[in-house]
């Protein structure tokens, strides 16, 4: 899991992995930057060719697969959150 510069993983690339099967690491180095590329089409609902959605996520708009990453990214952050919370009030009872 790649760190995001404030010590948390990178949870919108992970999230991008989940979805995308590949995409260009040359042009698209960041979370943000592969999220921006998905929706260079703009209201067509395709996506650029330089990008690869795993089977299942094929024919999905680009738009709405985009939302479903950044939810996922919001999700995984909230779970992290909450388990060091979790992890921090153990060590507080012991």
């Amino acid at each position: 899991m790649k760190e995001s510069t404030k010590g948390k993983p990178d949870f919108l690339l992970e999230a991008c992995g989940h979805f995308l099967s590949d995409w260009n690491d040359d042009k698209y180095k960041t979370a943000e930057e592969i999220i921006d590329g998905m929706l260079a089409e703009g209201d067509s609902g395709i996506f650029p060719e330089e990008f690869e959605p795993w089977q299942p996520f094929e024919t999905y708009p680009a738009d709405e697969l985009t939302d479903m990453i950044r939810h996922m990214a919001v999700t995984y952050s909230e779970m992290f959150d909450a388990g060091v919370r979790h992890g921090l009030s153990r060590e507080v009872v012991k």
